[in-house]
């Protein structure tokens, strides 16, 4: 047997990371006898082999592990503040920009450090300037609630995502300062470095292990996403997304349509190859989507119908079959979510919708009302005057409405419940049987303490908050209820 014949039995011992061992003493003995393999031989091949698989298994072990650096894969890659596209976009990475992930996260979204660039926002009331651009966070004695530090962006004015939360002592890099406008007024905040544990999220498809062996274990999975994102397909979902959301702003989105991806399986029949393109672009658009809008059906009756018509594309049609049935996964456990979702918000309604007006004696709290009257539990704080208990004045849309007049009309309701203290500290509503129906964020103000274990109504903005895992409701107005069993 020739030596070409030994490189070629070699190059089958090749681990999948693409490393070849070569064993001198092994290729001699086979040189020089074919038919005659001493033992010794036998035994330098087995430790070889050996050698080989704890490899392997090394290589296996180390791609698990967190964190790890990334490369991205194309240019004007949108990062974000959270997983999904609600969570609005940060800034913007290139091709070539390295990246370090530190998780993996349901949707095929990838959480990593803040890119080169990114910054958050502090209030400057909170951090005592010193320096060389260093802050230290200084609080009033016994402030438990912690500075907030808000995610700011490189592409706008978005900064409503906080994940941070600093106490007394931490440090913050200054880079800037700037004025916001808030309810309560302007408000001077230090633009900063982002802080230890914050984060980003960016779509995986983009992204590949920098590490080579890594690199090609990723490529080589069949699991792992087999359509290669490139500079346009990026430009077409960015284009797609802005589109959206313009659109959201005038009227609700239609459902996507199932015409481009099935016409897909059946155009370029004489180009097999260009028909299996045009499908991958349509995947690649439908994960860029929300789960609630991926058609995963008709993507797979596209890849069987071209797998029947052009069966030398069976092997990389496999592999595409394979992803999909892992972002079957993924859409089923989203449409639970969102069902789960969905009843718990009817509960809540239901649970509202009990409300009924306590008596009237002076040893119980009225609920009677008129909108805009006064009251002693005023989220802002102004001197309150007896009258029926309502927290706040109403909306500016019910200023016209005369105080000394009769009412019998009561504000919707966002939220009712008994008012809970949370083992954090927090306040929340719960229903009878001890569900937490949403966590309550009010003005310092606001006495929530005083009213633990009392059922109340609550009107205010109220909103899904993944950081916490539940409805969060932003107090407005507090009414005294009864709540019917």
């Amino acid at each position: 047997m020739s030596q070409n014949s030994n490189f070629d039995i070699t190059r089958t011992l090749t681990p999948r990371s693409g490393i070849s061992l070569w064993c001198p003493a092994i290729l001699a003995g086979h040189a020089n006898s074919t038919k005659n393999i001493s033992e010794a031989t036998m035994q330098r091949l087995a430790v070889a082999l050996a050698c080989l698989f704890s490899l392997t298994a090394s290589l296996s072990a180390e791609s698990r592990k967190f964190p790890y650096e990334a490369v991205v894969r194309a240019d004007n890659v949108t990062v974000r503040c959270a997983q999904g596209k609600n969570g609005y976009a940060t800034s913007r990475v290139k091709k070539g920009d390295i990246l370090t992930v530190h998780r993996h996260d349901p949707g095929g979204w990838f959480m990593i450090s803040p890119p080169e660039g990114s910054f958050s926002w502090i209030a400057a009331e909170h951090v005592k300037s010193e320096n060389a651009g260093v802050g230290t966070v200084s609080l009033p004695e016994g402030d438990t609630e912690g500075a907030p530090v808000w995610v700011g962006s490189e592409l706008g004015n978005d900064h409503s995502v906080r994940q941070r939360v600093l106490h007394t002592g931490d440090t913050v890099q200054i880079i800037g300062e700037d004025i916001f406008q808030t309810n309560t007024g302007s408000t001077r905040v230090y633009k900063i470095a982002p802080p230890l544990r914050e984060f980003r999220w960016v779509k995986g498809d983009f992204v590949v292990p920098a590490d080579e062996n890594l690199q090609r274990e990723a490529l080589n999975d069949p699991f792992s996403n087999p359509f290669g994102p490139t500079s346009e397909t990026v430009a077409e979902a960015e284009a797609e997304e802005e589109t959206a959301v313009k659109k959201a702003e005038v009227a609700v989105l239609p459902p996507p349509s199932r015409e481009p991806s099935a016409k897909a399986a059946s155009q370029d029949s004489n180009d097999p190859k260009a028909a299996l393109r045009e499908i991958d672009r349509h995947y690649s658009e439908m994960v860029e989507r929300d789960p609630k809008d991926w058609d995963i059906e008709e993507l797979a009756r596209s890849y069987e119908g071209l797998a029947v018509t052009a069966p030398q594309l069976a092997t990389p049609i496999r592999q595409r079959l394979a992803a999909l049935e892992d972002r079957r996964k993924i859409h089923a456990e989203y449409r639970a979510f969102a069902q789960l979702s969905a009843q718990t918000t009817q509960r809540d309604q239901e649970l509202a919708a009990q409300t009924v007006s306590a008596s009237t004696s002076t040893t119980e709290l009225a609920t009677d009302f008129t909108l805009g009257d006064p009251s002693p539990l005023e989220v802002t704080g102004q001197v309150a005057s007896a009258g029926p208990t309502i927290m706040n004045s109403p909306p500016p849309a019910y200023e016209s409405v005369v105080p000394s007049q009769p009412a019998s009309v009561r504000p919707q309701l966002n939220g009712a419940g008994i008012v809970q203290r949370l083992p954090n500290g927090r306040f929340a509503i719960m229903a009878p049987e001890g569900r937490l129906l949403a966590v309550l964020q009010a003005d310092r103000s606001v006495p929530l303490d005083r009213y633990v274990g009392q059922p109340m109504g609550f009107v205010g903005e109220r909103s899904f908050d993944p950081r916490i895992g539940s409805d969060l409701l932003v107090v407005k107005q507090m009414i005294p209820i009864q709540l019917q069993r």
